[in-house]
């Protein structure tokens, strides 16, 4: 009668290879994730309208957008000389800021900013207006006009 004894077979320096993964494995796992930069955003708001005036405490309200998903909005308000700030903001870079003042029941925003890499501030001036019936005062600055053909012909739309 023959017996037959199991046998392992080894690959020569597996063992390496499972130690060198499980190392690999762990030096990601605490590994930091990366984070936003400690941003400051500043702003200015100021009335365009010739002796017009910004009200000290209108709110601010700060936007911060990761493409077009708003992940945060903060609230602050503007002090007497019309200034507001946000201090020690953690934000990614790429993500995009726009301050917004509601004056007179009127919504206003400063341009959007897109945070640069390294970027530890931001200024968003904001300019509010008066608010006014007589259309003798109103001043239209800049007007754009689109035109685009569809099927059905022309769109012409203003802005």
């Amino acid at each position: 009668m023959s017996s037959v004894r199991g046998s392992r077979s080894q690959v020569p320096g597996s063992g390496f290879y499972v130690l060198w993964l499980l190392i690999a494995l762990l030096a990601v796992a605490w590994t930091p994730l990366p984070q936003g930069n400690a941003v400051v955003v500043r702003g200015q708001v100021t009335n365009g309208t010739p002796g017009g005036t910004v009200p000290a405490d209108l709110p601010v309200v700060l936007h911060i957008r990761v493409g077009q998903e708003e992940t945060e909005t903060l609230n602050g308000s503007v002090a007497a000389d019309g200034s507001f700030q946000f201090d020690g903001l953690s934000v990614e870079p790429g993500s995009t800021i726009q301050a917004q003042v509601t004056y007179l029941g009127v919504d206003y925003f400063s341009d959007s900013t897109t945070l640069e890499v390294d970027q530890t501030e931001v200024d968003l001036p904001v300019t509010i207006y008066e608010v006014t019936e007589d259309p003798a005062e109103v001043q239209v600055t800049q007007l754009h006009i689109f035109i685009a053909g569809t099927e059905k012909g022309l769109e012409v739309g203003e802005y």
